[in-house]
């Protein structure tokens, strides 16, 4: 082979090795964003889990046992009193 022809095929391998390495390097980096997408998921459900076990303590503060939670499309809180029923007024 020629010095030519060497030069040529190490740069062809180091062209393809590059491109090898960019292809298992964006595989490996969506499958760490779609980690850190599901830890954020769980941590944003955990959250809103409290806010809403917040929401009935305060409603239930406010209002007795029984009521009802209720968010505005604003994000305002909403209590609603318990119903009373014809079973000797229980919600």
């Amino acid at each position: 082979m020629t010095a030519r022809t060497n030069w040529a095929m190490g740069l062809l391998a180091c062209v393809a090795l590059f491109a090898v390495h960019a292809l298992v390097d964006d595989q490996a980096n969506e499958a760490q964003n779609m980690a850190d997408e599901l830890a954020v998921a769980q941590q944003l459900a955990a959250v809103q889990a409290g806010i809403d076990a917040l929401a009935q303590q305060i409603c239930n503060t406010e209002l007795g046992p029984g009521t009802r939670v209720l968010w505005t499309v604003d994000g305002d809180l909403v209590c609603r009193p318990a119903t009373l029923t014809a079973e000797g007024g229980k919600p």
